[in-house]
């Protein structure tokens, strides 16, 4: 039996995965960032300094190794799957990439049974990811999205594919999404 993967999407200090295991502890699923396992891991760095083409297949090469792990562990429980094809897609596209590589990958490489869009206002974001700059845990991609957020957001809405649920994290605990995300689950029969 293959059960659900549910991809955890949105822009960096959103709540993917907080709520991500928050999910995996209560639904006895498994919370699987896109990095585990993955044998392109060790040369992201590298690619990360190429060109933003080159860079941009290099990373729909290591999704797409993400997403067959994540199929593979599917036997056991649902994966809940942090970033997929569509971070990178929405991520290249400020950068330059042209869009239709965004609606290739919405319609061929979304293989998931449902997206869990994870949004907030620009302050709590901002909050959030000046926190993790303090305390030394804020990446690069972390500071960079701070500048672009708007223009990624705006892109994630515009070529989201219709299996989506959005989940909108301010003025909310964890344990309040993950209760609604639950409810969600549950309508889809995903649950």
């Amino acid at each position: 039996m293959n059960y659900p993967i549910i991809a955890l999407e949105g822009l960096s200090g959103t709540g993917k995965t907080t709520n991500g295991q928050l999910l995996a502890q209560k639904t006895n699923g498994r919370y699987f960032h896109c990095k585990e396992g993955n044998k392109l891991e060790p040369y992201r760095n590298f690619f990360n300094r190429a060109p933003n083409i080159i860079a941009f297949f290099y990373y729909i090469f290591y999704f797409t190794l993400s997403y067959l792990n994540a199929r593979r562990l599917a036997k056991e429980s649902i994966i809940y799957m942090d970033k997929s094809c569509v971070w990178i897609a929405s991520h290249y596209l400020t950068r330059g990439i042209p869009k239709w590589f965004l609606v290739f990958i919405s319609k061929f490489l979304n293989n998931w049974d449902l997206m869990l869009y994870f949004t907030l206002n620009e302050g709590e974001r901002r909050k959030r990811i000046e926190s993790r700059m303090k305390e030394g845990k804020a990446s690069a991609n972390d500071i960079h999205s701070l500048d672009i957020w708007r223009e990624t957001d705006r892109i994630y809405r515009d070529y989201l594919p219709q299996k989506t649920y959005i989940v909108k994290t301010d003025n909310r605990t964890a344990e309040q999404n993950t209760d609604a995300i639950i409810e969600e689950l549950k309508k889809r029969r995903l649950l």
